[in-house]
């Protein structure tokens, strides 16, 4: 079997349609990345894969009603960046104070913050960046309660209303997210942990 092929049917037996892979994935089954990059550029150029990105690929989904690829959402993206980057990767204040339901405003663009790398990607008409922030990521990734300590630090503590914040915490999230973000609050600021302990 050649290296083309073996690629190509790991692609269709690992990736799902909508997911989102890079060369590096397939240099654990003895094919070096370089190589298996080019395969991937081919099999892009003869429509089997679709390029997302600088040296990111998917497997497209095809559109119900239009019958045309779709492109992946940038969360599928983002996993990818974090697989290939070997990055820890989270949400921008901004989209987490959206999320939460401390701002209305829709960020106009999605902006993930990491521990490493950078970049930026176009997916047909949505910008996604990948903005390099360090500590505060390793710091509050992989939690509510980092999410939601983030959040906050973009709104800002003087534009903070303690009983709106700790209403629409409560309305946002779930008794386990609730049960979960009340065992975090210790790791939380000062100034943060009266409005995430004990919510309604």
């Amino acid at each position: 079997m050649t290296t083309a092929k073996r690629v190509e049917e790991q692609i269709a037996r690992r990736f799902a349609a909508g997911e989102v892979f890079f060369a590096g994935d397939f240099a654990t089954d003895g094919d070096r990345p370089e190589q298996a990059g080019r395969i991937l550029a081919q099999l892009a150029k003869n429509k089997k894969i679709l390029r997302v990105g600088r040296g990111y690929y998917t497997r497209p989904k095809k559109s119900r009603f239009t019958g045309r690829d779709l492109l992946p959402g940038a969360e599928e993206l983002a996993r990818a960046f974090a697989r290939k980057n070997g990055c820890k990767i989270m949400p921008d204040g901004a989209t987490l104070s959206n999320k939460y339901q401390l701002s209305s405003q829709v960020p106009a663009k999605c902006v993930y913050v990491t521990d490493r790398g950078s970049g930026e990607f176009q997916l047909g008409s949505m910008k996604v960046s990948f903005k390099r922030r360090g500590t505060s990521v390793r710091r509050y990734c992989g939690s509510v309660g980092g999410e939601i300590c983030a959040a906050l630090k973009y709104v800002g503590r003087s534009r903070i209303d303690s009983k709106q914040v700790r209403r629409q915490l409560s309305s946002a999230l779930s008794t386990a997210d609730k049960m979960e973000l009340n065992q975090w609050s210790a790791n939380a600021p000062n100034w943060i942990r009266p409005l995430i302990t004990e919510l309604p």
